[in-house]
């Protein structure tokens, strides 16, 4: 990379304007689209995607498909390319056809432009008799960055190294809440999955 900066400048303003405008060019802001049959909630498909590319999955491949139900995508996320992300499950919801369903998982490697994790399956609940509380078996999708390759420069990732510090430092000062969110470094998102206990009940009733 070849920068022209004015001679007045600290190499440490240096390192960072450096490391700025690679977070530009690999970075990409991303959603995690999890998106259930209206038919048939335990269809529940699943797409790591691009921010600007949302609307157009959602309103077009999913609409057609009946992929209606299911939280609205809201949280923005930002992936690098190349990252390898591992998808999971978490809660009271489980793969029906999975081996060892409490195990389940998958790893992709991001690629915006390309569909690098398009999924459906098919889900249940862990426990019937859990969540009493609630009208509806709860669980999650997890998405977790597992390794991403890109090493900077030992000057830069000095300066990067001192900024995670700072930033861990400040969220120490607002007490435990902060601290575990910043421990949990390899966790990208989360999203809801709603399972109705009103289907199981009718279900079960007609047997």
């Amino acid at each position: 990379m070849l920068l022209r900066t004015s001679r007045g400048l600290e190499s440490t303003d240096l390192c960072r304007i450096a490391c700025n405008l690679e977070s530009s060019l690999t970075e990409r802001p991303s959603q995690l689209i999890v998106r259930q049959h209206v038919d048939d909630p335990s269809l529940v498909f699943i797409e790591c995607c691009r921010h600007e590319a949302v609307d157009k999955l959602l309103e077009g491949r999913l609409a057609a498909a009946r992929f209606t139900e299911g939280p609205e995508p809201d949280q923005l996320v930002v992936l690098r390319e190349g990252d390898v992300l591992e998808l999971s499950l978490r809660g009271n919801v489980e793969v029906k056809t999975a081996e060892d369903q409490s195990s389940w998982s998958r790893r992709f490697v991001f690629n915006s432009n390309l569909s690098s994790l398009s999924t459906e399956l098919n889900v249940r609940e862990v426990n019937t008799f859990a969540q009493k509380a609630l009208d509806s078996y709860h669980g999650y999708v997890r998405l977790r960055l597992v390794d991403r390759h890109y090493q900077p420069p030992p000057k830069l990732a000095a300066v990067v190294q001192q900024t995670v510090s700072n930033t861990k430092k400040s969220m120490a000062a607002l007490g435990g809440k902060a601290v575990a969110s910043a421990v949990d470094k390899n966790l990208v998102c989360e999203v809801l999955i709603s399972l109705p206990k009103v289907r199981y009940i009718m279900t079960h009733s007609n047997h």
